[in-house]
């Protein structure tokens, strides 16, 4: 049995967390006591309680056996009011704590070493035997007080009961005490609940059932688990339910019974079963498929995200993933997390109430069944119980961001709570490790999204150096979460999924948004198939149906397009290409016209002219399904400040001048009209700017002259440009 005298009296409120019971225990989202044939309940629902509902502050003397509640009144559970489900209905007068008091009798305290107590408690409780704290729930640490208001609100789970295990070594035989508070999250609230049931229980010795991560290896698995006390275990595994593969035994690790195990030397795609056995009796098996090969064309992943605070959500979600993967072998693959695995992630008992509750039966198939690949989150806090739990070998800093390959895909996954702006370790590290990627399908893995559609903002981080990042090197999709929602931004052809619907308490969204495609308030997952170069996206609610399916399609030949951030400089200035074309192209072959370089294979070059001129562009782009080119003539028109018209070596033509020349206040423009046209006269600055605009209307043939006044402008050098519908000249000029 557990050796609970290790653990200290102040640790008591770690076992209020829910472990595995045995068949003592009926396992459901409202856990019931299987009713014993020898003997009745401890405490059973229905029982009637002393109460004092008055709001006076009762210190710590009601918690002890000797403590006289004659005075308090009595009645049966359910007790509390505001819901009209009450057995008995409790003073409704803004109060924050409400006290509970109970004698029962125990004939053979010691045929258990364990109790369990399934506990209804609408917000927070706090339970006492015998003047002993065996259970916290939905409190804060720390002294507790009649003021103290609950750690959270209940929300969707206030009728939901919260299972909880210690040790029976606070009982005596005969008569025992059982007290018990209710705290209010608000004195503005408008129900209390409180109702319970105890009895004997015999528990698992593992404390985190076994879950699967992957290590980014196709040849390996990484599978972890738990226990309450130090034990060796026996693992067996192969490729059926005979584990004739191997066998090992494991010991703990670390400080807090940790057991792991790396299989190696796994065929690519195949799926293993494995079974970890502890003291001959307590046994857990599960199964997974090793990694895709790396030529798998074929492939198929889940995601979600934001599984903190409800439980029991996450469990419907977690059924339905595991109700496809039964309908479909082969997607039993891999899931990505986007992080916000639980409510507080700096505290151990929100990873066993929150993601590792063993009471949630479609979670813990889903944690030993489907390899997690999980970014952090904010509400992982400092990160040190997310490398715990999640210890992925890939790491490769003291942070929390790393790649891998799985078949045709490169995954991404960044840490966004350590520094990602240009020029950081970790951006180096992305644009390295982007560069060095032959995958044609790219995806970014991290919290918070860029584009919002409600609840937290955008992350204008995301738009302005990941975002950049997904067009130079053809990341076709990003998930993220943060936002208790799905949705779907699309920018630039870059897909922008948020997915934090996996069991928080869901936002409000709103679907007019910039960039925002679809939005669903909704608890949800999301699958991705790759086949024939067509990746088909689909994010399905917690009841199977469908929010929507959408298509990424590389077997379509590019369709090329291309833009430059200017087309008029001045020589020796540069212009930045940006490469626009769609469906996905791998290849890109530039051909610049008077430019240095004369061509490129970067995705958005940056090219420097040298000499005054016209020139023409020409892009070349390709991928597995075809090529296309684009030719844009005469896209770039090079100035030479002297005066000299790129386009006309005519001087008695198209002219214009000014005086005085170098000016302070205002300039007289004259300027030469050939033939009737449109004409336009511009002061531009040299980094190709637009500063006034002095003329745009239709003139005839002749001189003009005007004043222009540029009190207003800064010093510096300018230029004139007069441009008519078949010249244009321009004419250097300075302000001082």
């Amino acid at each position: 049995m557990i050796n609970f005298r290790t653990i200290k009296m102040k640790s008591l409120k770690l076992f209020l967390f829910v472990y595995l019971l045995a068949p003592l225990l009926l396992i459901g989202q409202t856990t019931q006591f299987q009713q014993r044939s020898d003997r009745d309940q401890l405490i059973s629902k229905g029982s009637e309680w002393k109460y004092l509902d008055d709001g006076s502050d009762q210190g710590t003397a009601w918690q002890s056996e000797d403590f006289d509640d004659n005075g308090w009144s009595a009645g049966p559970a359910q007790l509390g009011f505001g819901d009209g489900d009450e057995s008995t209905v409790l003073n409704n007068d803004s109060y924050i704590t409400f006290y509970f008091r109970k004698t029962f009798q125990v004939d053979s305290p010691d045929q258990s070493s364990n109790l369990a107590i399934n506990l209804l408690r609408d917000d927070g409780a706090v339970i006492y035997i015998n003047g002993e704290e065996v259970v916290r729930s939905n409190m804060p640490d720390g002294t507790i007080t009649y003021t103290t208001l609950s750690a959270a609100t209940v929300g969707d789970d206030e009728n939901d009961y919260h299972l909880s295990i210690f040790p029976s070594s606070v009982l005596k035989s005969g008569e025992n005490t059982i007290a018990v508070e209710i705290h209010q999250a608000s004195t503005t609230s408008s129900d209390v609940s409180f109702e319970m049931e105890m009895d004997f229980v015999e528990v698992s010795l593992f404390r985190k059932a076994p879950y699967l991560l992957y290590t980014g290896e196709n040849i390996e698995m990484l599978l972890i688990w738990q226990l309450h006390e130090t034990k060796v275990c026996d693992v067996v595994w192969g490729t059926d339910e005979t584990y004739s593969l191997g066998s090992t035994t494991t010991e703990e690790y670390g400080d807090s019974h940790q057991h792991k195990i790396t299989f190696t030397d796994l065929s690519p795609g195949t799926k293993y079963f494995y079974k970890i056995t502890v003291d001959d009796s307590d046994i857990k098996t599960g199964s997974f498929f090793s990694g895709a090969s790396d030529s798998e064309e074929k492939v198929s992943f889940y995601a979600y995200g934001d599984t903190r605070t409800y439980p029991k959500d996450h469990d419907l979600v977690a059924e339905k993933i595991m109700e496809d993967i039964a309908a479909n072998p082969e997607t039993q693959t891999f899931i990505v997390s986007s992080g916000d695995f639980v409510a507080d992630g700096n505290n151990e008992a929100d990873w066993d109430e929150q993601f590792f509750d063993p009471q949630y039966e479609n979670i813990q198939q889903l944690l030993s069944h489907l390899p997690y690949v999980a970014a952090i989150g904010n509400h992982e806090g400092q990160g040190l119980l997310f490398e715990k739990y999640f210890p992925y070998p890939m790491f490769s800093t003291s942070r929390y961001y790393y790649s891998f390959d799985y078949g045709p895909f490169h995954f991404i996954s960044i840490d966004q709570y350590t520094s990602y702006s240009v020029g950081s370790t970790q951006y180096n590290w992305l644009v390295n490790d982007l560069e060095s990627s032959d995958k044609d399908w790219k995806i970014f893995i991290f919290h918070e999204p860029g584009w919002s559609a409600g609840g937290h903002d955008n992350n204008m981080q995301v738009q302005e150096v990941i975002q950049p990042l997904c067009i130079t090197y053809g990341v076709q999709l990003v998930i993220t979460g943060h936002n208790h929602y799905y949705s779907r931004a699309d920018v630039d052809g870059v897909m922008h999924i948020t997915t934090g619907g996996g069991g928080a308490p869901l936002y409000n969204v709103n679907s007019g948004n910039d960039n925002i495609v679809i939005a669903e308030k909704a608890h949800h997952y999301c699958k991705i198939e790759l086949s024939e170069n067509i990746l088909n996206f689909s994010a399905i609610r917690k009841n199977g149906t469908v929010i929507e399916t959408f298509e990424v399609n590389m077997s379509k030949p590019p369709e090329t397009g291309f833009i430059a951030d200017t087309t008029e400089i001045i020589f020796g200035g540069s212009v930045n290409f940006t490469d626009i074309t769609t469906n996905y192209p791998t290849s890109w072959l530039w051909a610049f016209e008077g430019g240095e370089p004369a061509t490129s294979t970067l995705q958005n070059p940056t090219v420097v002219y040298n000499s005054p001129g016209i020139y023409n562009v020409v892009l070349y782009t390709e991928n597995e399904a075809g090529s296309d080119m684009l030719r844009k003539s005469e896209m770039i028109t090079v100035f030479d400040p002297s005066g000299i018209n790129p386009g006309s070596a005519n001087d008695d033509g198209l002219k214009v001048s000014n005086y005085p020349n170098p000016l302070t206040e205002t300039t007289t423009v004259n300027y030469t009209i050939v033939d009737k046209s449109e004409v336009t006269l511009c002061v531009y600055d040299l980094h190709g700017e637009i500063v006034d605009v002095l003329v745009n209307k239709t003139q005839q043939k002749g001189n003009y002259s005007l004043k222009w006044d540029a009190s207003n402008v800064s010093s510096g050098t300018y230029i004139f440009k007069l441009q008519t519908d078949s010249q244009t000249v321009v004419q250097k000029f300075i302000i001082k």
